[in-house]
């Protein structure tokens, strides 16, 4: 690997890392900014999804585990699960990825919606399997379409300001391919 290739990546990696690190400061501060009823949106994960939608080589696994086992252990859920779960699921888009570039967004909005559909009834049931104290099955309905709307803002923050676009489809996504 060239040092400016390092240097770039290291870059993304930063901001990234900073990014989460805002997220979980401003949900972890008793700020009292939820709206009554709602629960806060995981916007960690819609971070990681649009990241993964646009640059999946920019954002390597070992750094998906970081955050959200620090998520998982600063916001008192089960240390390990969630974060097996967002590996799950990244894994598979960054398989995928290929056949992902030439989505719309609505239809990125959607596969984003069922995804952490299925991660959230997954979590669900290993905790209801293992009798493991969890927040009420609606409160956790609930949170995914406040996450979903989120994730459009998500997107917004990795092109905009990231300037993360999606590559090409002629372009290639091996760990050999250039910037």
């Amino acid at each position: 690997m060239t040092e400016p290739r390092l240097f770039h990546q290291s870059g993304y990696a930063l901001a990234f890392l900073g990014l989460c690190g805002v997220v979980m400061l401003i949900k972890l501060l008793p700020l009292g900014t939820q709206a009554q009823g709602l629960p806060a949106p995981d916007l960690v994960l819609a971070l990681i999804f649009a990241w993964m939608m646009r640059r999946p080589d920019l954002l390597p696994l070992g750094l998906i585990v970081l955050v959200v086992l620090a998520g998982d252990l600063l916001l008192m859920r089960p240390p390990g699960l969630w974060t097996a779960i967002v590996v799950l699921a990244t894994e598979a888009l960054r398989k995928r990825q290929k056949r992902l570039r030439t989505l719309s967004l609505l239809a990125e909005i959607g596969l984003f919606a069922a995804a952490m559909s299925a991660m959230t009834g997954l979590y669900w049931l290993i905790l209801s399997l293992t009798f493991a104290d969890q927040p009420g099955l609606g409160a956790q309905l609930l949170r995914m379409p406040v996450t979903v709307a989120v994730y459009p803002l998500a997107m917004l923050t990795c092109a905009g300001p990231l300037g993360l676009r999606r590559r090409a489809a002629a372009d290639g996504f091996d760990r050999g391919s250039r910037r």
